[in-house]
């Protein structure tokens, strides 16, 4: 699978700035988007995830320091680079006061845009990194107790719950594989849902799971499915803010999906939060497949000690018998 190129927007009234931007940034791999003032730029940021946000301080409909502003109320914001020119760098400082991660003057050359893009992109990545550790930290706790749950039924459940309060999520479901591998069955479900659906099946290739099930991929939906050329024409349940759907996967054999999802929380899972996710479906696939080898072996422990039983009986109703011959035969 290629790796996805990471997201720029650019922000700037002049078409020369934005031009000069496209081609340094797309020479060095970034794919990159354009916006001629504020309120552009934070409508395609509401709508769309970005991974950085350059723009400049003097536009109009709405500036750079008003957007710097908005973007303080937008739960997942990009990182963000301010334009300025010579005469405005104490308004940029204080644009890095109220959030801003760097600023360049303008005229600036493209290996110094480029450089000042990188900075910014490893920061934020380390940033991202390290909360990533420190709710993994957290949820080790959560993962030995999983791991050391042998009842697959307490481990559906607990899993469940521990991934939905882990992502804040206000809901999901998890489905296992039946015995033909030709359809899945809900076996728990949480959260504002219409009505209980535990015990109804999906086919193993139809709607969102079908497509985690296939690609093996964590699926991240932002908005209701219409929106996503992928599930447009599958009909919703209900409608969400955003989903995440990832398939339990055991030495590369799907054993089902696990499935979150927020509903009135306007605010999407993350890349960070597809991160955290991977984790909780990793150490839960691991914890299901334990809960059902455990109990395959207790049942195969209860068949032979049945077995044993019913032969014990036997021998001992075949020693009965032959005792009773001996005495007919010994008899005077």
């Amino acid at each position: 699978m290629a790796e996805r190129k990471l997201r720029i927007l650019v922000t700037d009234d002049d078409k020369i700035v934005r031009k000069i931007c496209q081609n340094a940034l797309e020479g060095s791999g970034f794919a990159v988007e354009f916006a001629e003032n504020g309120q552009q730029a934070l409508d395609k940021i509401i709508e769309s995830d970005y991974d950085l946000l350059l723009t400049d301080m003097e536009m109009p409909v709405m500036d750079g320091m008003s957007l710097l502003e908005k973007l303080r109320e937008i739960p997942v914001a990009p990182p963000v680079i301010m334009f300025t020119a010579h005469s405005y760098v104490p308004h940029a400082v204080k644009a890095l006061t109220r959030g801003a991660y760097d600023f360049v003057t303008k005229p600036f050359m493209a290996d110094q845009l480029v450089a000042s893009v990188n900075r910014c992109l490893d920061a934020h990545r380390l940033k991202k990194e390290v909360q990533v550790l420190r709710v993994t930290q957290n949820l080790l706790p959560v993962f030995e107790n999983i791991l050391s749950t042998l009842e697959s039924s307490q481990v559906i459940a607990f899993l469940l719950e521990k991934a939905c309060d882990a992502l804040k999520a206000e809901g999901g479901s998890l489905l296992l594989h039946d015995e033909g591998r030709r359809s899945l069955t809900v076996k728990a479900i949480m959260g504002p849902f219409t009505k209980n659906v535990v015990g109804a099946k999906v086919g193993a290739g139809e709607r969102i799971v079908g497509h985690a099930l296939e690609t093996g991929q964590i699926v991240r939906l932002t908005g209701s499915m219409k929106v996503d050329p992928r599930f447009a024409a599958i009909p919703a349940y209900q409608e969400v803010s955003s989903s995440m759907t990832a398939p339990l996967v055991v030495e590369r054999l799907s054993i089902g999906v696990l499935c979150v999802k927020r509903v009135a929380d306007p605010a999407p899972f993350t890349e960070q939060d597809e991160q955290i996710f991977r984790l909780i479906a990793g150490f839960g696939s691991l914890a299901l497949s334990n809960a059902f080898n455990h109990e395959a072996l207790r049942h195969t422990k209860e068949t032979l000690e049945q077995q044993l039983e019913q032969r014990s009986l036997a021998f001992e109703k075949t020693l009965v018998e032959l005792q009773e011959l001996k005495s007919r035969i010994t008899a005077p």
